[in-house]
Parts: structure tokens; sequence; C-alpha cells
């Protein structure tokens, strides 16, 4: 996926939560150097159908299961032959 995924992401500088009716700032989680200094890699954002597109050019529609939810959050990722398994 490297330089397809590179092409089409992009490197936020900040997510703001906003009041709905308001529109006021109500939080912020910062992006940019200060995201990478924290956590060693940058921040990074794509659109859903790019990326679904980047996936089934790489891997094949076959193998990406559109409209379903992950209930648990994983306890790990595991490669196993050439693919990623979320363990939960």
């Amino acid at each position: 996926m490297g330089e397809s995924f590179e092409k089409a992401a992009f490197e936020i500088s900040a997510l703001i939560y906003r009041d709905g009716k308001t529109g006021r700032e109500i939080g912020r989680h910062a992006g940019g150097q200060a995201y990478r200094d924290l956590f060693g890699g940058p921040y990074l954002g794509i659109h859903r159908a790019e990326l679904q597109r980047i996936l089934s050019t790489k891997v094949g529609m076959d193998r990406i299961h559109l409209g379903k939810r992950l209930l648990t959050s994983p306890q790990a990722i595991v490669p196993i032959a050439g693919q990623i398994n979320l363990l939960c």
C-alpha cells in the first residue's frame, strides 16, 4: 500500500471537537509536530473511499468486508500469512 497510501493520506494539524449547536470549540487533539514528538510518527487522515480503493487494488474486494462493526477493541494485531487478524 505504501506509495498509494502516502499519496492519498495527509497529516492533520489538529482534531477539533465542536458543540453541535453553537459551533464552540469544546476540545482539541494536537496533530503535526506535537503528535510526532509524543508518539514517534504522524497522525494521518485519509478519505474512507480512497482507503477502500487502495485496499481493494492491493488485496481484492473479496477480502474486504464492508458494513461490519468491531464491537470490542482488539487485544492484539497478529500478522498471519500476509493478512492482519485482530484478536478480541
